[in-house]
């Protein structure tokens, strides 16, 4: 939630604290106006507004999440289409030339993972091929919102997460190369007890 909304939050529930200290009064306090009718009708139709206007601030900020989230999945496509032609355009010049484009090897920084991370690591770590965010999530039976947060902090803290799209559908997985060398030498830092948790996938 961004700063703007929060103040609209905290103003919305300001309000509405107002609106019930007044029904309060009159209901327990006997502080009768007039028409108590007409009172408590203008008071519930001010709260029915405002909850209108809060609810209308909540949904400009939902398409606001959304907007970002299909131009992500746009970037990401144009990279992963662009990463598909710099390898032809690899082995073009490999024919060409008849000997093999050597890459510079990586060298990966993985900044240190939590355990919640460590296993959404290994259940990707344990996939032959690339898989949907709907179905890790469904083999961790954690929610769709809690495993996206998780797979963006493993690509923030250095775990190459690949991705690819069918039918505009994402696919996510780990680098090959990346996979082998965590065979090896656990560069990720796994928890040794967290391994007993990967046999069951």
């Amino acid at each position: 939630m961004n700063n703007k909304q929060s103040i609209k939050q905290r103003k919305y529930q300001t309000k509405q604290e107002k609106e019930v200290t007044k029904i309060t009064k009159v209901i327990f306090f006997d502080e009768k106006p007039e028409d108590l009718k007409q009172f408590v009708q203008s008071t519930f139709s001010k709260i029915h507004e405002e909850l209108e206007e809060h609810l209308d601030a909540i949904n400009e900020n939902t398409n606001e999440i959304q907007a970002n989230y299909e131009y992500l999945c746009e970037l990401d496509k144009k990279i992963q289409h662009l990463q598909e032609e710099i390898k032809q355009l690899k082995n073009i010049i490999s024919e060409i030339t008849g000997q093999p484009i050597q890459s510079k090897p990586e060298i990966h920084q993985i900044q240190p993972l939590t355990q919640e991370e460590q296993k959404v690591f290994l259940a990707l770590y344990s996939e032959s091929k690339p898989i949907s965010y709907l179905e890790l999530a469904q083999k961790l039976n954690l929610s769709l919102t809690l495993i996206r947060t998780y797979v963006t902090n493993l690509i923030s803290k250095g775990i190459p997460v690949q991705k690819t799209y069918i039918k505009g559908r994402p696919l996510i997985s780990l680098e090959p190369g990346f996979k082998e060398l965590q065979a090896k030498e656990n560069i990720v830092g796994l928890n040794q007890k967290l391994l007993g948790f990967n046999q069951k996938f």
